[in-house]
């Protein structure tokens, strides 16, 4: 075989694929997926490397000659090249772009090995594709764009997503790569004489290029070495300007006298140095504007930032002089602080299961999440953090194989806080917390350079920000001693006004069981005086019967009350939950004490009950509660007064149910705010208790203060709310209150005692409350839909 240029080159290009292919072997370890595909890639190229070397007139395999071999070696490399992009890219699909590889080069074989013109891989395959359509050569350009083209853009398009600057670059610098050796793969396709060898020696640099890519944690700076580049660039333009224009000019200059010469020559020179110097000044000014660079002097800006924090006590102060201090040295997007507390309680400091919790702290700038997360000793990001005490950037925790052993859930935290370096904060060998910075403004990387300077000024930082802390902490401290005491002082008066509120009960209650004996034990003597007489009749009996019975309703109702109250201290009021509706509720709440605001000639009116939905509750204790409301009113509410009752459904925006909402105003005296929450308390009076009447519905009556406190423990008990609204108490002005109960339509599943009734168990023993349910409102109280 004659030894030409071309397969020299595709000798020469098959060698370092073989050597690609060692280097990727034996470079990668951890990453076997990346491993097999650069493997692949390295290998169809030194086989295609190798087809190159066969004679392209002569048939190898059926009809498949030298040159078409070297066509589906290319195609095949195209192929590995697209998945190993894909593997790099952190991308999904490299299996089905496998699977579409395989089907279009099994193709593209298949059509070549019958193809008896034998056209594929000639000098002038291509312009014989189209007139007429040859199957082999469309299916190989086809697959050429196909497979050539989509891999840039699913580059370009990692770029644009990329959210840190080092996987910016080294995706870009992958796409520069990756779009030589694509290159120079199609302009080996072409076959061309002049085309084939630059296509081979393109994909032979982009090949290696991205062999560079795959085995190095990070790349060549592009954007910097092109910034590099252009300033070397135009700084060059600018020197040779400054020495050329001036020997052109003293070159077209006629002076005879050597002394003027001389002069002239001086004087040019000098001009000319000085306008180099100001046209470079100006250019460098502007690159470094163009390019997002830092102008001035950073030293004096640690030395200012280190005058600046001394004697600040202010921690929040503190952290906003550093934050801006760093932005405005490395021209960040965003900064934040990471407090790292002592470690979890009984974890001593060399015990590596020891965990942290990390806290960012309220003062930030820019969009910083306040997100709490976790650091065990044992991790790798403490190890380098506050054992080595280096700087960790989010690149090397996504993409350095020596953090792949990290927790889930540090890696998480670490990502969503979307910072781009953190840096160690020790005091005295103490850890304090990590100093974070986001993205550059101008998208730039961070180099060792802003490491170190952010390294220090953490370290200048360290001792003042732990002293500012322990004086936060004091303070605290301090605040919360006061609030401990503002609230010892508050229980201390709760306490004592519930004692006042038990010896009130004490004196009411005694006086309202002392009542019906009374009334029990002189009618008794009256009934033994007259048998003893001979003088008691039937009618006699039936009154004094009625009177008996009267006083022991009022003492049993007491005690009734008395014992609801002490089932709701132990949580143990069983309700039985079965379908009714508020209106029906309302109704038979209402019934008892009609006569009374009839007597009292007060107004009752209920409006929006009528079109409320059926709700699951307990009826009779619903009745209970909207009953000992509504007697609330009838006994604030002066003669001649009103009452409404309104009903309406809400939605819950919370947790998306229907509610109904009753509310129960009045004319009434009104309730002082401070007495707004303990009026449900067991016991309480808003009033004096002296001015305790014996009327059960007569105005500013009084029973033993548990009626409202029931109430609320039956609708807390349906997991619904109770909460009374009043502008103050005025026994003048009457401002009135309004009772709001809000009621779910379906009680949630912890509701207290649910107990279910089936339908049927309803229908066969109906209660009496249930038949009074039936019948209409009497005339004394107006109902409105």
């Amino acid at each position: 075989m004659e030894l030409t240029l071309t397969s020299t080159i595709a000798l020469l290009s098959t060698l370092v694929y073989l050597m690609l292919l060692w280097i990727s072997l034996v470079r990668i370890e951890a990453d076997q997926k990346l491993k097999f595909w650069l493997a692949a890639a390295m290998l169809a190229a030194a086989l295609t490397g190798l087809s190159l070397l066969l004679e392209k007139e002569e048939p190898v395999v059926g009809e498949i000659k030298g040159g078409g071999l070297e066509i589906i070696g290319l195609g095949l490399t195209m192929v590995m090249i697209g998945g190993l992009t894909f593997v790099y890219l952190q991308r999904k699909g490299e299996n089905l772009w496998l699977l579409l590889g395989i089907i279009w080069i099994g193709a593209l074989t298949g059509t070549a090995y019958t193809d008896t013109k034998g056209l594929l891989g000639e000098a002038d395959w291509i312009a014989n594709t189209f007139d007429p359509v040859y199957v082999p050569g469309a299916l190989a350009l086809g697959g050429f764009a196909l497979f050539a083209g989509f891999p840039i853009m699913m580059t370009f398009y990692s770029f644009y997503r990329a959210t840190l600057a080092e996987v910016a670059n080294r995706t870009i610098f992958w796409a520069i790569m990756l779009s030589l050796a694509l290159m120079g793969t199609i302009l080996a396709g072409t076959t061309s004489s002049g085309l084939l060898e630059p296509g081979l020696i393109l994909q032979a640099v982009g090949m290696t290029g991205l062999v560079y890519a795959a085995v190095s944690l990070r790349v060549l700076d592009v954007r910097r070495n092109m910034w590099l580049a252009i300033s070397t660039g135009v700084f060059t333009v600018l020197t040779i300007a400054a020495i050329f224009v001036p020997l052109v000019i003293a070159d077209n200059t006629n002076i005879e006298r050597e002394a003027e010469k001389l002069g002239f020559f001086v004087a040019l020179a000098f001009a000319a140095a000085l306008i180099y110097m100001l046209a470079r000044g100006s250019a460098r000014s502007l690159i470094n504007r163009l390019s997002g660079q830092v102008e001035g002097d950073q030293t004096s800006r640690l030395h200012h930032y280190a005058e600046a924090i001394t004697g600040i006590a202010e921690l929040n102060e503190l952290i906003q002089v550093t934050l801006n201090e760093l932005s405005e040295v490395l021209r960040v997007q965003r900064s934040g602080l990471l407090w790292l507390p002592q470690a979890e309680k009984g974890a001593a400091d060399s015990d590596l299961t020891s965990t942290y919790i990390l806290k960012p702290s309220e003062v930030a700038l820019g969009d910083v999440p306040l997100i709490e997360g976790t650091l065990t000793r044992k991790s790798p990001i403490y190890q380098r953090l506050f054992i080595e005490r280096k700087s960790l950037s989010q690149f090397e925790i996504d993409f350095d194989q020596r953090y792949r052993n990290v927790q889930q859930s540090e890696r998480d935290f670490f990502k969503q806080m979307r910072m781009a370096i953190y840096t160690p904060i020790v005091a005295q060998g103490q850890p304090i917390g990590i100093l974070c910075a986001g993205n550059k403004i101008n998208d730039d990387t961070f180099t060792p350079r802003d490491i170190e300077l952010m390294q220090t000024m953490a370290n200048q930082a360290a001792v003042a920000l732990r002293n500012a802390r322990l004086v936060d902490d004091l303070r605290r401290r301090e605040t919360e001693a006061k609030s401990t005491a503002t609230e010892l002082q508050a229980t201390k008066q709760r306490l004592e006004q519930l004692d006042a509120v038990k010896t009130d009960f004490i004196t009411i209650a005694s006086h309202e069981l002392r009542t019906p004996l009374a009334q029990i034990s002189g009618y008794s003597d009256i009934v033994q005086a007259l048998n003893e007489q001979g003088l008691l009749d039937h009618d006699q009996l039936d009154g004094i019967v009625g009177n008996l019975r009267k006083a022991i309703d009022r003492m049993e109702e007491l005690i009734r009350n008395m014992l609801d109250v002490s089932q709701l201290d132990v949580n143990a009021m069983d309700l039985r939950f079965q379908k009714t509706t508020v209106e029906n509720i309302i109704r038979l709440a209402i019934e008892p004490l009609h006569s009374d605001i009839f007597k009292r000639k007060q107004s009752l009116r209920a409006r929006g009950l009528s079109g409320l939905p059926e709700i699951e509750a307990d009826t009779k204790r619903l009745v209970q509660a909207f009953q000992n409301i509504v007697l609330n009113a009838v006994k604030f509410t002066p003669d001649g007064g009103r009452i409404e009752i309104n009903g309406s459904l809400q939605n819950n925006p919370e947790t998306k149910r229907d509610e109904i909402v009753v509310a129960i105003s009045d004319e009434g005296v009104g309730i002082d705010p401070k007495n707004h929450q303990i009026i449900f308390e067991k016991f309480f009076r808003a009033h004096d208790p002296s001015l305790h009447s014996t009327g059960k519905t007569k105005f500013m009556g009084a029973g033993p203060g548990l009626g409202l406190t029931i109430a609320k423990g039956v609708i807390d008990g349906h997991g619904g709310r109770i909460w009374v609204e009043s502008e103050g108490y005025d026994a003048k002005k009457m401002p009135g209150s309004i009772f709001y109960v809000v009621l779910p339509v379906k009680p949630p599943e912890d509701a207290s005692g649910i107990l279910h009734f089936e339908p049927t168990l309803m229908n066969a023993d109906r209660g009496p409350i249930e038949e009074a349910a039936k019948e209409e409102s009497p005339p004394e109280v107006a109902s409105e839909s």
